[in-house]
């Protein structure tokens, strides 16, 4: 964990590095300026800003024992996880799951539903044959492989598997906003990779905004600048992740061709009420066709920003809002 006090240049280098989103403080006296909390998780960058008087020792306990919990329950990469378990049983097996486990797998069975498949956490197998992740086999679709109750998970499928990462980093920062609010923190920003939420407002006294970047190569300009206004808010796209080239493979994945996803989406920036669901749909909206992102945002009322780009040469075609999005822009 690392401090700092922040400043216009540092937030948008920093952030801009770490996802596609960046907060953007307004710079004012010494007094007003954030001071800025980071440590890393989930493999990324965790970020908290705070007013200066925080106390950073208790926020980063709160940050880091969220990520833990989290990590424990969720990460495929950890042989002693939940998630672990849960890959390496037979069919037939039955599992108590943890409430945060039940929490997430709730979550992401409701968005595979509605998004009929677009996000689907049985996707870990194709992530794995391009290199992006540690679970192999075949893939075997969610609601194929398991059926959740409650806190009770059965495996109906030998080798389905389960994979959290496209919601995890979500409901870490949901927990970090609710045990921060329980603990008397009122005006706090929170990151992890791409992934955000806020409780009231900037040490300035304006609210929270969050810039969304132009996601192609070799560009740092902002799209469009949000104000969460207590929801959240998750961006998923191509630029930062990728193999052979400019327009190359994309780490996400589309479920229902059992391929790397088009990158016709460019990104896909989701505001909602928890970074859970966020986190899920811009997923979801990636994985997709510009058009079939388009109307499953509009069918499903996502307030969402959708970046397409062209994909012969990856150029920026159209920035389409769907939903409520607008209402939160303070700038277009």
């Amino acid at each position: 964990m690392s401090y700092n006090t922040l400043n216009r240049r540092e937030v948008l280098k920093t952030a801009a590095a770490i996802a596609g989103v960046f907060a953007m403080p307004q710079i004012a006296t010494s007094a007003t300026k954030p001071m800025v909390l980071t440590g890393s998780g989930f493999g990324t960058q965790w970020r908290a800003l705070c007013d200066a008087s925080t106390n950073r020792t208790q926020v980063a306990k709160i940050i880091t024992d969220a990520i833990a919990l989290v990590d424990r329950s969720m990460s495929p990469y950890r042989c002693d996880s939940e998630i672990f378990a849960v890959n390496a049983a037979p069919k037939g097996s039955q599992f108590k799951i943890s409430p945060e486990m039940a929490v997430v797998l709730a979550s992401a069975e409701t968005v595979t539903k509605a998004s009929d498949g677009a996000f689907d956490p049985g996707v870990g197998p194709l992530v794995n044959r391009m290199g992006f992740g540690p679970i192999r086999g075949d893939f075997v679709p969610f609601r194929e492989g398991f059926g959740l109750a409650g806190e009770r998970l059965l495996k109906h499928v030998d080798g389905a598997t389960i994979d959290l990462c496209g919601i995890a980093k979500g409901r870490a920062v949901d927990l970090i906003i609710e045990r921060l609010h329980a603990d008397g923190f009122d005006n706090m920003l929170v990151e992890i990779g791409g992934e955000y939420a806020a409780l009231g407002s900037h040490p300035a006294g304006r609210p929270w905004h969050i810039a969304v970047e132009n996601p192609l190569p070799g560009t740092s300009n902002a799209i469009t600048v949000i104000r969460p206004d207590g929801r959240a808010i998750a961006t998923s796209g191509h630029r930062h992740q990728g193999v052979d080239g400019i327009i190359g493979l994309s780490h996400i994945m589309a479920p229902a061709g059992g391929q790397p996803a088009s990158q016709e989406v460019r990104s896909a920036t989701v505001i909602a009420d928890n970074a859970m669901e966020a986190d899920a749909w811009s997923t979801a909206l990636a994985a997709l066709d510009a058009r079939e992102a388009v109307d499953l945002a509009h069918a499903n009322a996502i307030d969402a920003l959708i970046l397409v780009s062209a994909r012969v040469d990856c150029s920026l075609v159209s920035a389409v809002r769907t939903g409520h999005f607008t209402r939160h822009e303070v700038q277009k």
